[in-house]
């Protein structure tokens, strides 16, 4: 990447995390439940990083990618839920959760039981730590192919860097998810790896990296 693209990335990113952090706080601090949360995640990470934390995890695991990272800005997460009319029955599965912000708010703000997954123990740890008392939400440390999908009507995977062979295996695992069920992906479809889904929507969403094309399918 030549200098001047480089630059004009790096600001593009700056200038999209300054609006998020903005619109987070004019709308969503206003939740006292969230708001608590979400001060508590900054202080967890006001030393060291979440994509710090992430590319340690990741080579000590002697990953060959280690700046796998993401986030989905609250904002996005917002428009999908309403595009897909989440609602407080709903049994929430946020694969690959990272430190745990939207699983939270998808917690707060629609009512739905919430469970969010992730690989790196210390994402995990300190998102219970946090959450302790809430026992509609909670947080496993788990391989995406060892969690349970039985019992979850609502799964959103923010997996854009995953590959074709591991997308195929977990969506054989997401089979097992109860009919009705809907399955929230960015950047491709399950239906391409099964046909025991059906697609029923898909719009663009913005990250931080750029817009993406957000695939909602449900269980056959």
């Amino acid at each position: 990447m030549k200098i001047k693209e480089w630059i004009r990335v790096y600001f593009s990113l700056q200038w999209h995390h300054v609006k998020e952090a903005v619109h987070t706080f004019v709308h969503y601090h206003r939740h006292p439940k969230f708001r608590k949360m979400n001060w508590k995640l900054k202080t967890a990470y006001l030393t060291q990083s979440p994509y710090k934390v992430s590319k340690e995890f990741l080579v000590k695991k002697g990953d060959s990618d280690i700046f796998t990272y993401g986030h989905t800005p609250l904002s996005t997460l917002h428009k999908i839920a309403k595009e897909t009319s989440l609602n407080n029955t709903d049994n929430v599965l946020d694969l690959g959760c990272g430190i745990g912000q939207t699983t939270m708010w998808l917690n707060t703000f629609f009512g739905c039981n919430a469970t969010g997954v992730d690989h790196n123990p210390i994402f995990i740890s300190r998102a219970n730590r946090i959450v302790k008392k809430n026992h509609e939400l909670k947080f496993s440390c788990k391989d995406l192919l060892d969690t349970d999908y039985s019992k979850s009507t609502w799964v959103y995977l923010y997996g854009s860097c995953f590959e074709d062979e591991f997308v195929q295996r977990l969506t054989k695992k997401m089979e097992s998810l109860p009919s009705g069920a809907q399955v929230v992906t960015v950047s491709y479809p399950i239906t391409d790896y099964s046909n025991n889904f059906k697609l029923e929507k898909v719009f663009p969403s913005a990250y931080p990296w750029g817009i993406a094309e957000v695939f909602v399918q449900r269980r056959l």
